[in-house]
């Protein structure tokens, strides 16, 4: 089963396909289709006056032309790397980015990379406690108690 394609990790950022890109994507997704696929890119959507609107309000051009041609949206939510922020910090800039995308983004969105240098993350549900690393290759579960 495929649940779904990236059609680039932060192509936009990279600058892969230079001007080309969304032609690139419509094509490609046209091409998906008759399967049933749903497709769309992993990219960092807070760059402002290209995936963002400026200062963070709204989507940017490039970010509406994305949208326009996706069924998901693979989300990199990133605050060690964008904000420099600190695990204390990390948090409040994750939910402020989840109601970011919940306000801006009307498709289903993943969270697919969050690059940390250890934040925890704590699953009252499961009672877990997953750390994942600073290049989110290792994981490890712990019992987690209040």
């Amino acid at each position: 089963m495929i649940h779904s394609i990236e059609f680039g990790t932060e192509p936009i950022g990279d600058g892969d396909d230079g001007d080309n890109f969304v032609n690139d994507l419509i094509s490609f997704r046209s091409q998906v289709r008759p399967y049933g696929i749903p497709v769309g890119i992993s990219e960092d959507w807070d760059r402002p006056g290209t995936m963002s609107g400026t200062n963070d309000v709204g989507l940017g051009s490039t970010g509406k032309q994305i949208l326009a041609n996706s069924d998901l949206v693979h989300a990199h939510i990133m605050p060690y790397y964008h904000n420099n922020l600190d695990e204390s910090g990390a948090w409040a800039y994750i939910t402020a980015q989840v109601a970011w995308y919940k306000k801006n983004i009307n498709v289903p969105t993943l969270i697919s990379e969050v690059l940390t240098s250890q934040l925890q993350i704590v699953n009252q549900k499961h009672r877990l406690m997953i750390s994942i690393d600073s290049v989110g290759l290792g994981r490890k579960r712990w019992p987690c108690w209040r």
